[in-house]
């Protein structure tokens, strides 16, 4: 069984937050919660030399939109950072008079950035989809009903998602995702995904990792990068570094010897140090699950960052690991 800290399965670590709304200020239209995108080619984030095979196919020729989408979304992330300082500014008691404007320009810039991060984010999987997908189908997967719309679209994403990139001819055994019981975690049990009724996509995938990994040479693949990146390193008890961050008392991650993992979450520290998490040798890791977030939420900056480990991701899904 392998089960995922609530909240931990974003490959997000920049987001703005949400507006707050100030004391006695007049109530504004809920914000949405939004994940955030790592920065593609940000200064440290690039091994020495190109990147090769599947990293190095995905980063030779990006189009010129999405540097654009990049400029645009930076530019809302700045101005969702503005209005927010504008609210944190006022003096208490709050004047309504004064705050109501302040309140909607918040969530208007609270939904600029939404869409600004929407642009950005499918621009990047459409190149993905461009130079490493195939017009293959979903890969087999049964969804229970108990999920709710928002659920099931994520579902059945995260499986088209992965099909077209897996290819023709991936057979993958299916696999049921269900509502988890009340109270409990994320996980993956014997072909079964159980996940909260309004999953997101990353949600999905994560947990998808787990069974491909059922695959005794996607297994071997995974221990033996495991072994490469975090062997030898010191056990960190996520639950005692990171209070409060739904990690359980039994949950052990590794540091990155490379750094390079670090890289890919440079204000998620948490993250990083969850990818270094193994069960035993035997029963799983959390390489493939991390990384099918990663290679979801900014393939480029993945393929950029790391290209060893988006090789790996990408390989596992093609099939291109030891079958025996």
């Amino acid at each position: 069984m392998f089960s995922t800290p609530t909240g931990g399965s974003n490959s997000s670590d920049m987001g703005a937050g949400n507006a707050a709304k100030p004391n006695n200020a007049p109530a504004g239209p809920q914000p949405p919660n939004i994940p955030s995108t790592p920065v593609p080619g940000a200064v440290g984030s690039e091994p020495s030399s190109a990147p090769s095979g599947h990293a190095g196919r995905l980063t030779a020729n990006i189009p010129k939109a999405i540097p654009e989408l990049r400029q645009q979304l930076d530019a809302a992330t700045a101005e969702r950072q503005r209005t927010q300082a504008a609210l944190d500014a006022l003096p208490r008691p709050v004047d309504r008079n004064i705050s109501r404007p302040l309140v909607t320009d918040a969530n208007k810039s609270i939904q600029s950035l939404a869409d600004a991060r929407n642009a950005h984010e499918a621009a990047l999987r459409e190149h993905l989809m461009n130079v490493l997908g195939t017009n293959a189908p979903p890969l087999l997967a049964e969804i229970s009903p108990g999920l709710d719309a928002r659920g099931r679209a994520a579902a059945e994403e995260g499986m088209a998602f992965l099909g077209r990139l897996a290819g023709p001819g991936r057979a993958v055994p299916l696999v049921r995702i269900e509502r988890m019981p009340k109270g409990e975690r994320p996980e993956y049990v014997n072909g079964r995904i159980r996940l909260p009724k309004s999953a997101d996509t990353a949600e999905v995938l994560h947990e998808y990792g787990h069974h491909l990994e059922n695959d005794p040479g996607v297994l071997r693949a995974a221990n033996r990068f495991w072994r490469e990146r975090f062997h030898g390193t010191d056990e960190v008890a996520l639950a005692t570094e990171f209070p409060g961050g739904n990690f359980d008392e039994g949950d052990v991650g590794h540091r990155n010897k490379t750094g390079r993992i670090q890289r890919l979450f440079p204000n998620r520290p948490d993250r990083a140090l969850y990818i270094g998490k193994r069960i035993t040798k035997q029963s799983g890791t959390e390489i493939v699950t991390v990384g099918l977030e990663l290679l979801y939420g900014n393939p480029i900056h993945f393929a950029r960052t790391d290209p060893e480990y988006f090789n790996l991701v990408v390989g596992t899904l093609k099939g291109e690991h030891d079958h025996r």
